[in-house]
């Protein structure tokens, strides 16, 4: 499984690990942990159609730069929201 192709997305795919007691844990337990998801399996969700699922699009602005924009409403793309 190739890394470039896998994602962390927060509160999704939470695993739950068993560790034993060592030097830094002094007890043992069970740990949740996100773990990562391949890529094909998220989807983008519309921002103007709330829980639609939607496919993107490129095209060219007025400033003749290349932008991505939702399939369903048109809606212009930004970066990533942290």
């Amino acid at each position: 499984m190739p890394k470039a192709n896998l994602l962390t997305i927060e509160g999704v795919n939470i695993i739950k690990k068993h560790t034993k007691p060592n030097k830094e844990n002094d007890k043992g337990g069970i740990v949740e942990q996100e773990a990562p998801l391949m890529n094909h399996k998220v989807a983008l969700l519309d921002p103007k159609k709330k829980g639609a699922i939607t496919k993107v699009k490129f095209k060219t602005n007025k400033d003749g730069k290349k932008v991505r924009v939702t399939a369903k409403s048109q809606t212009e793309l930004t970066g990533a929201k942290k």
